[in-house]
């Protein structure tokens, strides 16, 4: 079962964006360990002793694993300051590799992160590309703010005939509080079988979802944890951070998961 919420009123794309400058520029419980990395996901564990960095990466390789193309274009929907997006370019040429954001800011540090890429300010909903671009569409762990249906509409429309959509989502079965209007106001999904559904309604065909929900939202709880306390302990973490730190981790836990998911699906082919 899914739904948009009435009651809970979506923050604008505007505020969207600003508040992601915020975090980018200010949170340091999450961006100290990251560094310049420009990541902005909770990342893959397969450990404790992975670092945040790393498991970022992670989880953008396991999208890249996913896709079969490696010719391009390829375009990662909800760029974010372009990590991710520098991972893709290690696997397609720069030059076939593009990037769309909302906020001019995020998009001006994927230029300087992804030379030779191409970086757009557009809305995952209105995607300014002529029908049959790309090859593949990417898009890591940003499709919680967009209204999916209308984001798969156009990366149906924008796909060439048997081209991938590749996506890391969040899923929720109740409105996210932690965040206030962060996060709230999207669409619920209480089970995988009802968010396939809206991809399969989009007109996709072979679509799958892989449940990484331990790896992903769990493994960065626990992973933030035991930084935190290992930090405290070897007094490598002042015990101000290391409370901020346990806030934030203790606030992605709260989050109303249902599943975080890997999904991938292909245009028809015989779809033009």
């Amino acid at each position: 079962e899914s739904s948009h919420p009435e009651e809970a009123m979506p923050i604008t794309r505007s505020a969207l964006a600003e508040s992601y400058d915020r975090f980018l520029d200010h949170s340091a419980h999450y961006i100290t360990e990251n560094a310049d990395s420009g990541f902005l996901n909770l990342g893959y564990f397969t450990g404790t002793s992975m670092s945040l960095s790393e498991a970022c990466a992670r989880l953008t390789e396991e999208l890249v694993a996913t896709a079969q193309d490696r010719q391009g274009p390829v375009l990662d929907v909800g760029c974010g300051a372009g990590g991710g997006t520098a991972c893709i370019a290690r696997h397609w040429p720069a030059d076939r590799v593009h990037g769309a954001n909302i906020s001019d800011h995020q998009l001006d540090a994927c230029r300087r992160r992804v030379p030779g890429a191409h970086f757009h300010l557009m809305p995952a909903e209105d995607l300014a590309f002529p029908d049959a671009t790309f090859r593949t569409v990417i898009s890591i762990e940003a499709a919680c703010h967009f209204d999916r249906p209308r984001f798969l509409a156009e990366a149906m429309r924008i796909l060439r005939p048997g081209g991938e959509l590749v996506v890391a989502d969040i899923l929720f079965h109740d409105q996210p509080e932690v965040f206030g209007r962060f996060l709230s106001g999207g669409e619920i999904y209480r089970d995988i079988g009802s968010y396939e559904t809206i991809w399969r309604s989009a007109g996709f065909a072979d679509v799958a979802c892989r449940d990484v929900t331990d790896h992903v939202w769990r493994g960065f709880v626990r992973n933030s944890r035991t930084r935190a306390l290992k930090g405290l302990m070897t007094k490598t973490l002042e015990p101000a951070a290391f409370r901020q730190t346990l806030a934030f981790a203790d606030r992605i836990a709260a989050l109303p998961v249902s599943a975080y998911v890997i999904a991938r699906a292909t245009k028809p082919a015989a779809i033009s």
